[in-house]
């Protein structure tokens, strides 16, 4: 081969990631010309157009009017590659003139005759399974042929395959992904039953709904991406007759079988009565208060099954899976031989504080022991969250983009109405850093106001402040300088709340209620520590997904 042409295959496969089959044409054109060319005793590089119109004029009744255009196309694209490397000066196949080719409409195959073709080779050979394996394949997932013989072994997933495309480009074909993302938002993992059969259709179409929007947008962002319609529509179909099958089948069984984990509590502290209550209202944590045990029965939680002496005998009789211990006044008031034998004995025992986290999920100022604070690193400042970073820069830009016709109107609205659409106030940022908070002023009136407020518009301006790193898009609820001064005199460990970037969602608000006239700012500051303390990735995208799974409901 040509030391040319050596060069621009390696050029193909390295640098344009040409797939095999257009490396080994452009290569076979080349070799052609080079062939032409010595028959003439004319180098690669010093070609004239004169020179390639001949040669494709030797080709012109051995070659069809596309394999024609083809090998131009391999002609420019050499000779441009050699311009670029500086090896000529000009490119004589820069103003050849490529011929029309008659473009005609597809064949179109009937569905039967799809099908009859599908099922043509044998299924009692192995040669035929593999034949049939690979018409459902090229057929069901939509793939070229290049595509097809290009798979191997490994390119299979439990939920996707990955196919190598033109340009040697790889495409995920999902499968059930999104489906699974739409399930949670339907609520559809909880393990409460549904009211009616009818609403969990309902929930059911909407994980159809969320499914086909979803394959919607990859076809107008990328047509390669998506899967054919009739192998959609069929699949979808399927997913939703199984699911409502399991999901009805799940519900009987648990309700006949499985009950929740069952608490005995030990003491009668207020943080067990705060958990009891959490659990009574809150089914679907899947706990279940058996009683206390406790010398206090006046604030205890009822039924009480006996006294802090009879506590081996009650977890004899009633087997607990979790056992809680917590009291008001000192500690030494727990029969702490008694529970230490039952957790040596494989009984699992907590303390008040730690179950109120596991349950609850937030941090009992009550019992957050000075030591905790002191000597472990579980409240200090989040550090190398890169991917909570990269996706509040992404959904802050998205969001900016996405919302700024509907801003721009509701900021015209606003003006109509004689006041100022964006209204500022002074708060404490992250480690304490002075934050302007900018939120669009949403009067409480109208349909406009129900849907901005749905649409958390108010909180618009500030997208700005996430995108500059200076907010994320979860974390604690910004605090004005006066209210975080007051407050921090009044709960010592308020101020660890700052560890981490304020957000525009919170983990407090979807557990307190923020349209009270007065927030219980120390549960609020409870929820807010244990994001702190549990601030992850994985925390940061259930929050918003949950979010989002509320707003739908």
């Amino acid at each position: 081969m040509h030391p040319e042409i050596e060069e621009f295959a390696a050029h193909l496969a390295q640098v344009e990631r040409a797939s095999p089959q257009t490396e080994r044409a452009y290569v076979s054109d080349l070799r052609q010309l080079a062939s032409f060319l010595d028959e003439r005793g004319t180098p690669l590089d010093a070609a004239t157009r004169d020179d390639l119109r001949a040669f494709l004029a030797s080709r012109f009744a051995a070659n069809s009017a596309a394999t024609l255009a083809r090998k131009q196309a391999s002609l420019r694209a050499f000779y441009e590659h050699r311009v670029r490397m500086g090896h000529i000066a000009d490119s004589p196949a820069r103003r050849l003139v490529f011929p029309r080719r008659r473009v005609s409409l597809p064949n179109v195959v009937a569905v039967d005759d799809c099908f009859a073709i599908v099922e043509a080779p044998p299924a009692r050979t192995a040669a035929g399974l593999r034949d049939r394996a690979a018409l459902e394949l090229l057929y069901g997932a939509g793939l070229r042929v290049s595509e097809l013989v290009g798979l191997d072994l490994a390119d299979l997933s439990q939920d996707a395959l990955r196919v190598r495309g033109k340009g040697r480009k790889e495409r995920l074909v999902p499968l059930v992904a999104v489906m699974i993302a739409a399930i949670y938002i339907a609520d559809l993992y909880s393990r409460r039953p549904a009211e009616s059969r009818i609403y969990r259709a309902q929930q059911l179409s909407l994980v159809a709904g969320v499914a086909l929007l979803f394959e919607a947008f990859l076809s107008w962002a990328d047509a390669d991406a998506i899967l054919p319609r009739n192998l959609m529509i069929a699949g979808i179909g399927l997913s939703m007759v199984s699911l409502f099958v399991w999901r009805t089948l799940l519900e009987a069984i648990l309700q006949r079988f499985a009950g929740g984990r069952s608490v005995l509590l030990v003491g009668a502290g207020a943080t067990l009565r705060e958990l009891a209550d959490h659990i009574a209202t809150h089914p679907e944590v899947d706990f279940t208060v058996l009683g206390s045990v406790t010398n206090t029965t006046g604030t205890a939680v009822p039924p009480v099954l006996g006294s802090l002496s009879d506590l081996r005998d009650v977890v004899r009789e009633v087997k607990p899976d979790l056992i809680v211990a917590g009291v008001d006044e000192n500690r030494e008031q727990l029969p702490i031989s008694d529970l230490l034998d039952l957790r040596f004995s494989g009984a699992t025992v907590e303390e008040a504080g730690t179950a109120c986290e596991l349950i609850c999920h937030r941090v009992s100022a009550r019992d957050l022991r000075p030591a905790r604070v002191l000597f472990t690193r579980e409240f200090d400042p989040a550090t190398g969250q890169l991917l909570i970073l990269i996706a509040d820069r992404a959904i802050a830009s998205a969001l900016l983009i996405l919302e700024s016709p509907l801003a721009l109107i509701w900021a015209a609205v606003v003006l109509a109405t004689g006041q100022k659409p964006i209204e500022s106030r002074a708060c404490v940022g992250f480690r304490g850093a002075p934050l302007t908070i900018r939120r669009f002023r949403v009067p409480r009136w109208g349909l406009a106001s129900k849907i901005a407020l749905a649409l958390r518009l108010e909180c618009y301006p500030d997208l700005w402040n996430v995108l500059r790193g200076r907010m994320s898009m979860v974390g604690p609820r910004p605090a004005s300088v006066a209210a975080d001064a007051e407050l921090s005199r009044a709960i010592p460990v308020y101020e660890y709340r700052r560890n981490v970037k304020p957000g525009l969602a919170s983990w407090a608000e979807l557990h307190v209620e923020m349209s009270e006239p007065v927030p219980d700012s120390l549960r609020e500051m409870e929820y807010d520590l244990y994001y702190v303390r549990c601030h992850s990735p994985s925390l940061y995208a259930f929050r918003l997904l949950h979010g989002f799974r509320q707003r739908t409901g």
